[in-house]
């Protein structure tokens, strides 16, 4: 859903105006965005804090396809992280 979403907050204050615990370092996002649109969409939702938002378009303007093993790469390194949206089990 949303590109840039790392994990749910971790505490009630929150640094952005997200739902949500972003990537918020421009590599971060750049992995993030080019990960998205080398999927099969026609969009990528964007982060509603404009500092981010801005990142995600400057990640937008040079964007070049992630290939499939960048994108094996990120998706290991993401199995770290908290599920912004974690499966129910069963």
């Amino acid at each position: 859903m949303k590109a840039v979403a790392k994990r749910p907050w971790p505490t009630e204050e929150h640094e952005y105006k997200c739902w949500y615990a972003p990537f918020d370092t421009q590599k971060e996002v750049d992995e993030a965005v080019r990960f998205t649109l080398s999927q099969y969409v026609t969009t990528a939702a964007s982060c509603s804090d404009i500092k981010i938002a801005e990142m995600m378009i400057d990640s937008a303007e040079h964007y070049t396809p992630m290939t499939e093993d960048e994108q094996q790469k990120l998706l290991e390194k993401a199995n770290a992280l908290k599920p912004v949206f974690p499966r129910e089990a069963g």
